[in-house]
Parts: C-alpha cells; sequence; structure tokens
C-alpha cells in the first residue's frame, strides 16, 4: 500500500517541480526497499510470483531516480512518458497483488476440497 501511495504522490500535479520531484522520488525509492524486504522476509511459495514483484519493486526504484533526474533537468512536468511508464506499474502492481491473492485463495480452496475428500 505505501508502494502504490508514493507512486500517486509522485503522479500529484499540483505538486511539480525539482523539490517535489526529490522528495516524492525518495519515498518512492524507500517504499520499494521496503516492499522488497518485506518480500524478502515472507517469501512466496510461488517462485514466479516473487520475481514478478520483485521485478516490479526494481522499475518503481529506477523509475524513482529517473524522476530525481528529469527534476534536474527540466523545471516543471516531467516527460509524459515517464508518467505513463509510472501509471503503467502502479498498474502492474495492483494486477500482481490481485493475481497473488486470487491464486492463494485458489489454492485454499482446492486444498480445502482435497482435505474434504480424504
Amino acid at each position: 500500500m505505501a508502494l502504490g501511495a508514493a507512486a500517486f504522490e509522485v503522479l500529484d500535479r499540483e505538486n511539480r517541480g525539482a523539490l517535489h520531484a526529490q522528495l516524492t522520488a525518495d519515498k518512492l525509492v524507500s517504499a520499494a526497499r521496503q516492499a522488497g524486504e518485506w518480500q524478502f522476509e515472507n517469501p512466496s511459495p510461488v517462485q514466479a510470483v516473487a520475481d514478478e514483484f520483485a521485478a516490479i519493486f526494481n522499475t518503481f526504484t529506477a523509475l524513482a531516480d529517473e524522476y530525481v533526474v528529469a527534476a534536474g533537468a527540466t523545471p516543471g512536468d516531467p516527460s509524459p512518458d515517464l508518467d505513463g511508464r509510472l501509471e503503467r506499474a502502479i498498474l502492474a502492481l495492483y494486477e500482481a497483488e490481485h493475481a497473488a491473492e486470487s491464486g492463494e485463495e485458489s489454492f485454499k480452496l482446492s486444498y480445502i476440497e482435497e482435505q474434504r475428500g480424504q
């Protein structure tokens, strides 16, 4: 949740500028690192899911770095492509979360059915 909130803060159009970019990018990097640490401490039993989340967290970190560079190079709004890439990363995060939750629920249901059959 913190990662999504930090990403939306970066996209906040009312507070653009170099200082805003630096502060929100720092929050985004911090949230991505915290998410990665949480994932390391709570590994997924499905390696493909773990790999997907790791890639998404790395994408957020890289985008945060790009926002800092863009803010230093040009005042005002960063390139629309950068915002678009961040929006796609947010969508990927929510889709991965939903897939993981659905998969976990599916696993639980199949386990319950298996136990009933025994």
